[in-house]
């Protein structure tokens, strides 16, 4: 299987850094009362879930990735 067209690099931290504030919104809707710890953890965990989202993308998909990455 030929490796698909990935997102450039320069395109990755603005990504991480758009995203992040998506991740800490579901985070805090999601557990209002949970402890700055856990959130932190949370956010962690979402993190690594979104690299490997950006890794997995295929621009040649023709589709966009906030359809691909946001749940």
């Amino acid at each position: 299987m030929a490796d698909g067209l990935k997102i450039p690099d320069e395109q990755i931290e603005k990504l991480m850094n758009e995203y992040k504030v998506y991740i800490n919104k579901i985070i805090n809707h999601t557990y209002r009362r949970a402890e700055p710890e856990m959130k932190d953890e949370l956010c962690q965990v979402g993190m690594i879930g979104l690299m490997k989202s950006i890794e997995h993308f295929d621009l040649n998909q023709n589709v966009q990735f906030s359809t691909y990455a946001v749940p």
